[in-house]
């Protein structure tokens, strides 16, 4: 009778649970950013509408993934066709500060008869998102998903379903398949995806969860994730979680007439008709979802139609600036026939991509040894421009829609400034150098819109820069010393000056600073002869540094000193030495205002100590090879450059300082073989390598060992040729646990990459005794261990024969004297089992356990 009362009990509550529980179709969790820590949190579920469950499911449980939980409120409840509901739950939470939060809502439970879940309706259903607070990457919402999983599939025939994910904030987004998450949001066991007849895949970039196609009948459960990307960084996730019904039909699904993917400018129009036909006739009804239609500030417009066997409707939208990202715009059209039986829904999706325009009416006009170069702005959503240079026209034309420069390098332009939205002029002076006389600077500007999305590249503005007051042609390294190093400067002589202005006498101010610097500069010679063009520096350590000089000239009328102008910042050429196994490789620092052409090496000759021609700098370095390690090696460069405009000279020659090296072996040596034996017996472990290369002299070995986890041990440095060490331990090390790897060493010292880990278990040993005599003779009068080695802890219980627990303990030596755990009586003498689980150190440095069972005698002679 007790047993019919119990089992009623389980039914009734199976069925209450059955009706008050299966309901879970679908769902998924999103999030805006309210504030800084702040954030409005939205799930949205799909349910069974006859279930009497809807009723109950006013508030769901949600855990924020910060330590708290609490229930959310529904907001709203719409009833759909085919018996779907859609429930909207909305809450605010506050986080404590930046974090990785997991939200997740769990429910029970799923539909009954689920069929890739087994026992679908005692599984509760769980989805989540991932919220990332994080100062440097910015404020964040997750996308909206604007297609609700709703359709149907026939057995035999491909299905789609596409979210239609839109990221306000212009993120990148990407999808996956997932396994759906049951109980505390963990993996469902024994879930499997769903069986095909081809392939059941999510394509990680148009986001289409494609079956092709159901093999068998019933509902099935899917799961995807739509993954954020910021700046290459994955800053989160929305998993959606799907039920797909499959029936037996007929029916055919609707086919859509193929499209093209648009990129559009800014301003412009997008016009294009999208058709669907239903090969058996059937009524269709077309509709789209997508961002452009429900979410930008501009609206797109497209009339949901319905038509018997085909089915037309034009999609226009003509975004505005404030549109532009590099990320396209989904739009999701829908088909969906009135099969008789069922209905059946076809998807097609077009990607927008919306271009901004660059700065219009570009201009440069040429000043002193600078150009001022201005622009118009008509578009209010740029956020900041970017300003390139070049020497000399590049004929370029973006194709439509060609964001960015992409050829910035090919045409030889550089990036030379990132500019505000709100400037609207730039005077180049190349950052205080001045710019090089003669020479045709060319400019070209990119908008940059929000989320990081460039326009296309304006047109190119030509100007040639006319020579200032005076130009530098000289600045030569004559000595090279640290204490009275020595250096030739020259300069062209005034080219125009405007004498109703600046009247004479005139003045040239020689000035210098240290290194390549625009700043800090000091005076260190007057002339007051214009003729007078060229000076010899002296007391300077030309050795260790280069020097910078400038040009000005003045206008001493009236004992008023007038500066006319000053010519653009030249500096001696300055050798850099990088030594490396039999060869020195030199470089060439260099800020001046001619134009190099070619770059003579000179080396000193080991017999004559004269400097010998040896070569021309490649590719920006020159590099001297088949030396020998250790000994000296001397030279110095000198520069041929050219300026452009007539006035100049033509060719200008500028000396580095000498610069002596040594080569040096930095190259590490080649790894080698070893391995390492174990002898428990001796505790010992010994580590062997195989024959070395020649140039490996020395090898390292490093332990990690259970003992000390925190730091690397090198055991020692020992000849190559020794082949061999032996790590002794002994009995009283904790454990024989440990990792090696190795290093080589050649004779420079240079220390190659480290070997992999070549790690050994311990060497335990843990016996216990089968006879126990706590007889009162002092001997075995404690239950222990008869060999304990490198055993951590234990977990023993002692049973009597009659299965009565009588002692237990964690301690390995057990020390046990026969009396019971609890009464602290002597046992009676006879058969005693055991269960022992042993933790010893694994090669990970991790307690790892493993089980013992046996028994013992115990004799006591107590007549008990």
């Amino acid at each position: 009778m007790i047993a019919r009362i119990v089992i009623s009990i389980i039914l009734s509550f199976s069925f209450m649970q059955a009706v008050f529980a299966t309901h879970n179709r679908a769902g998924e969790i999103t999030y805006r950013q309210i504030s800084a820590n702040t954030y409005e949190i939205t799930i949205v579920t799909y349910t069974y509408t006859p279930s009497a469950a809807n009723e109950y499911r006013g508030q769901l449980p949600i855990d924020w993934g910060d330590g708290t939980m609490s229930y959310v409120q529904r907001v709203e409840e719409i009833n759909l066709p085919d018996n779907y509901s859609k429930n909207t739950y909305v809450a605010q939470h506050t986080y404590p500060g930046p974090g990785v939060y997991k939200i997740v809502m769990e429910d029970p439970n799923r539909n009954l008869g689920i069929k890739n879940i087994f026992d679908s309706v005692n599984i509760p259903f769980s989805i989540s998102t991932t919220l990332k607070i994080d100062p440097i990457l910015g404020g964040n919402n997750t996308p909206i998903l604007l297609n609700p999983p709703l359709d149907k599939a026939a057995k035999g025939q491909r299905f789609v379903h596409n979210p239609a994910a839109y990221d306000i904030d212009g993120d990148s987004l990407s999808y996956s398949l997932a396994v759906c998450r049951g109980e505390n949001g963990e993996e469902i066991q024994g879930y499997s995806f769903p069986a095909s007849s081809k392939e059941f895949r999510v394509d990680s970039i148009n986001g289409d969860l494609i079956w092709d196609a159901p093999i068998e009948v019933g509902s099935y459960n899917v799961a995807m994730h739509i993954e954020e990307w910021r700046d290459g960084v994955k800053i989160g996730y929305v998993a959606r979680d799907i039920q797909i019904e499959v029936y037996e039909t007929n029916n055919n699904v609707p086919v859509f007439e193929p499209i093209q993917d648009i990129c559009v400018r800014a301003g412009d129009s997008v016009a294009i008709t999208i058709t669907a036909n239903d090969v058996d006739g059937n009524t269709i009804f077309l509709s789209a979802r997508g961002g452009p239609l429900e979410e930008t500030s501009v609206k797109a417009t497209f009339a949901s139609k319905m038509g018997v066997g085909t089915v037309s409707s034009d999609f226009v939208w003509v975004p505005s600036s404030h549109e532009v990202r590099t990320q396209p715009y989904t739009v999701v059209f829908k088909a969906v026939d009135s099969g008789a039986d069922i209905s059946l829904t076809a998807l097609q999706y077009l990607n927008i991509t919306v271009v901004g325009h660059p700065p219009q009416t570009v201009t440069a006009q040429a000043q002193a040894s600078s150009v001022h170069v201005q622009w118009n702005n008509a578009e209010d959503a740029v956020t900041q421009f970017f300003l390139y240079r070049s020497r000399n026209p590049h004929a370029y034309t973006p194709e439509y829609c060609e964001t960015d420069f992409p050829n910035v390098l090919a045409l030889q332009y550089d990036k030379i400034a990132t500019l505000s939205h709100e400037s609207l002029e730039f005077i180049d002076n190349d950052e205080g150098w001045g710019l090089t006389p003669g020479t045709t600077y060319c400019y070209r500007l990119v908008s940059d819109y929000a989320y990081n999305s460039p326009s296309y590249v304006s047109q190119e503005v030509c100007v040639e820069v006319t020579p200032a007051v005076s130009v530098l042609t000289n600045v030569s390294v004559e000595h090279t010393a640290c204490d009275n190093g020595k250096m030739f400067v020259s300069w062209t002589m005034p080219f125009d000056i405007d004498t109703t202005i600046y009247k004479p006498p005139y003045r040239y101010s020689l000035l210098r600073t240290d290194g390549f610097s625009v700043l800090n500069f000091t005076e260190i010679a007057q002339f007051t002869n214009l003729t007078d063009t060229s000076f010899v520096d002296t007391a300077l350590c030309t050795q260790n540094m280069s020097y910078s000089y400038r040009v000005d000239l003045y206008s001493d009328a009236d004992g008023k000193p007038l500066l006319i102008g000053s010519s653009p910042i030249s500096s001696s050429p300055f050798v850099k030495i990088h030594s490396s196994n039999k060869q020195i490789r030199l470089t060439l620092d260099s800020h001046v205002s001619w134009i190099h052409d070619t770059i003579f090496v000179y080396k000193q000759n080991e017999t004559t100590l004269a400097f010998d021609s040896v070569g021309i700098f490649q590719n920006n370095e020159f590099v001297d090879t088949g030396l020998e390690n250790l000994q000296d090696y001397c030279y110095y460069v000198i520069t041929s450059s050219h300026f452009q405009h007539a006035k100049m000279p033509q060719r200008v020659y500028n000396n580095s300082q000498i610069l002596c090296s040594q080569p040096i072996d930095t190259i590490p040596p080649e790894l080698i073989d070893f391995t390492v034996l174990q002898n428990c017996e001796t505790y010992t472990h010994t580590i062997q390598w195989d024959e070395c290369d020649p140039d490996i002299e020395k090898v390292r070995i490093y332990v990690k060992s259970c003992d000390d986890i925190t730091d690397d041990v090198v055991l020692g440095t020992f000849d190559a040729s020794k082949k061999q060490y032996i790590h002794q331990f002994t009995e009283f090390n904790s454990t024989m646990s440990a990792c090696y790897y190795i290093t080589t060493l050649d004779a420079a010292g240079n220390e190659s990459n480290p070997s992999p880990d070549t790690c050994l278990y311990t060497c335990p040993v843990y016996v216990l005794p089968t006879i126990f005599t706590p007889n009162a003779d002092g001997e075995n009068e404690l239950y222990k261990p008869a060999h304990n080695r490198y055993v951590q802890k234990i977990d023993l219980k002692i049973y009597s024969s009659w299965g009565d627990l009588v002692f237990e303990t964690e301690d390995p030596e057990i020390l046990w004297d026969g009396t019971h755990y609890t009464t602290h009586k002597k046992m009676p003498d006879g058969v005693f089992y055991y269960v022992c689980d042993v933790y010893e150190y694994w090669a990970d440095c991790t307690l790892q356990p493993r089980t013992l069972a046996g028994f013992f005698h115990m004799f006591s002679d107590s007549g008990e």
